[in-house]
């Protein structure tokens, strides 16, 4: 299907917002590449804790300065 769209990168804007609808449609989508944006990826409870290091690996993560007034 993304081949036939012409997608060849899927973005989801603010990961940490609705995690486990995003979570679900990568897994259901399976697009070829996903930047998943947020500057909050510090969950407190344990499930997500666990899926966030399945679906966001430590090794794979982009991390820049934070800025809270930006």
């Amino acid at each position: 299907m993304w081949r036939a769209l012409g997608v060849g990168l899927v973005v989801y804007d603010e990961a940490h917002e609705v995690f486990r609808m995003q979570y679900w449609s990568a897994m259901a989508l399976n697009p070829y590449a996903i930047l998943d944006l947020s500057a909050t990826l510090l969950p407190d409870e344990p499930f997500l804790k666990h899926r966030y290091a399945e679906r966001f690996p430590l090794d794979c993560r982009l991390s820049l300065d934070y800025n809270a007034y930006v």
